[in-house]
């Protein structure tokens, strides 16, 4: 975790000094379930990325995964896309 929070510090420097749109794609191709806990480390890594001006999406999340977000109401506040389409 702390070698994504380093990364995420690196895209919001960039994104201020170079007032760009700062976006982290996570692939969730292998993620075939998902806990509480997982959810939990999602949510703050998402509120943590948004504080530093960085956009999260989440890339080919599974039906049973996505189901779990859509269940928890926390759909929306992820973006989603695909790695095919290129995001």
């Amino acid at each position: 975790m702390s070698e994504c929070l380093g990364v995420l510090t690196e895209l919001g420097n960039d994104a201020e000094s170079e007032a760009v749109d700062a976006v982290l794609l996570l692939d969730m191709s292998d993620i075939e379930r998902i806990t509480s806990e997982g959810l939990n480390e999602l949510i703050g890594f998402n509120s943590e990325a948004r504080s530093q001006g960085v956009s999260v999406q989440l890339l080919d999340v599974c039906n049973t995964v996505r189901d779990v977000f859509k269940v928890t109401r926390l759909e929306r506040m992820f973006e989603f896309g695909t790695i095919e389409s290129g995001v």
